[in-house]
């Protein structure tokens, strides 16, 4: 109720009809009298499988469970049921639609939620796919590489990206309850796991479904950051059968900056892998001790540097 104005709602049509008739009979008792020209007794509103439902679903979506690859493939059906438009005309609504509606509607469906921020990852992945093979390197330590199979080594190089991901996840059983972040070159992939998926790819979506259902079963929350391709060295080297990075360093077991004269403050032109200094420059990223380029900085600041 607001002021003289009164909304009655209910998710069925015989219940908006009983509340009014109970309101109608309380305001009587009252002395109310209502102005029936103003009124409207039988209003409801009607949501097709068009732009109308998906558009509402898309505000609860990203805050369920999951939410977000159910919509996509509920896109994806309604886009192939309804491939004419106007799609706000009446037409019969499929078994596949209606099963992945009914999950919307279920009991408790919408009462699940997930954090709106995604916790910090507990376990980074490096990733790469290219023309001939994969690999990836996590941060603990997980490394593999491989070539493609006949049946893959053809597919679009987004789905290969993928199939990366998919691969750390069947080699790793033992991860379980964590906050996984895949590091890759490839902004669409990052997108795909960012968003959970795509209505636009059969092929992508399915992908995306098993991915993110092995996850789930896992109570793995997965993200993704795009990092460029001569940062991502690693599994850049992996996806290429190298066996090694295409960064190198002293053996820390043979030398050491340390000299029998004095140590070095900086180790100039390093990474965060191959830095022997906690204290290190790069040619194109910021670190704790300035950057993002090496040769930019004034390096009379240290007495003595690597």
């Amino acid at each position: 109720m607001y002021l003289d104005d009164w909304l009655i709602h209910s998710p069925t049509k015989e219940g908006v009809l009983n509340g009014v008739s109970v309101t109608l009979k309380v305001l009587g008792d009252m002395g109310f009298q209502v102005n029936w020209d103003k009124s409207a007794f039988t209003s409801e509103q009607k949501l097709c499988c068009g732009e109308g439902l998906l558009g509402c679903l898309n505000f609860a979506a990203p805050t369920l469970p999951l939410g977000c690859l159910k919509l996509r493939r509920l896109t994806w059906e309604v886009n192939r049921a309804i491939p004419i438009l106007p799609r706000d005309l009446p037409r019969p609504v499929t078994p596949t639609l209606h099963s992945l509606l009914r999950s919307w509607l279920q009991s408790g469906a919408l009462r699940e939620s997930i954090p709106w921020f995604p916790a910090p990852p507990q376990l980074t992945v490096a990733t790469d796919a290219s023309d001939v093979g994969s690999g990836f390197q996590s941060s603990w330590r997980h490394q593999a590489c491989g070539g493609w199979s006949e049946e893959n080594r053809f597919l679009h190089i987004n789905l290969r990206e993928l199939f990366v991901v998919q691969e750390w996840l069947f080699r790793h059983h033992e991860i379980r309850g964590l906050s996984v972040r895949f590091d890759m070159d490839n902004v669409t992939a990052v997108h795909y796991i960012q968003r959970q998926g795509t209505a636009r790819s059969r092929q992508l979506l399915a992908l995306s479904e098993d991915i993110f259902a092995e996850a789930s079963l896992r109570q793995l929350s997965l993200s993704a950051k795009f990092v460029p391709g001569r940062e991502n060295t690693w599994a850049d080297a992996l996806s290429r059968f190298r066996g090694s990075s295409v960064e190198w360093r002293l053996r820390l077991g043979c030398s050491t900056p340390h000299t029998r004269y004095r140590t070095p403050q900086v180790d100039l032109f390093a990474s965060s892998d191959t830095a022997q200094l906690p204290l290190y420059l790069t040619y194109n990223r910021r670190t704790r001790t300035g950057g993002p380029d090496a040769f930019t900085e004034d390096w009379n600041q240290w007495d003595f540097f690597f």
